[in-house]
């Protein structure tokens, strides 16, 4: 139950900065790709201090499935604002962009958060 707690309140918080128009409209992509960078290191930190132990790549991989649900669910609205474009457009049009940075860096963020928490216990 906590798990699925905390993979909520980072689900929202990939998604609500942008959706919620609490960025600037003229942020950039260094900017945007900074959030899942910020979440996935919290998400590594409440991993290491307040979850049941699972193995490091099953919960690097749940993480990665959030990041993608968060980014499917900021391609819909982008999709409706244009009656030019549709869900599929704009999916691929950001999926090299930002998806799959956004995917691999917040994974990092995650690793490098697990494991320094790692390191921190052992000593």
């Amino acid at each position: 139950m906590r798990r699925l707690l905390v993979d909520l309140i980072g689900l929202s918080l990939l998604i609500a900065p942008i959706l919620l128009h609490l960025l600037p409209s003229n942020s950039g992509l260094l900017i945007l790709l900074s959030i899942p960078v910020f979440v996935g290191f919290t998400r590594g930190v409440a991993e290491a201090h307040f979850l049941s132990r699972i193995p490091r790549t099953i919960a690097a991989l749940e993480w990665a499935v959030i990041v993608f649900v968060s980014d499917i669910i900021l391609c819909i609205p982008n999709s409706k604002s244009d009656p030019h474009t549709n869900f599929v457009t704009v999916f691929g049009a950001f999926f090299l962009i930002f998806i799959v940075p956004s995917i691999a860096l917040s994974i990092g963020g995650f690793i490098v958060a697990v494991t320094w928490q790692t390191g921190r216990r052992a000593v």
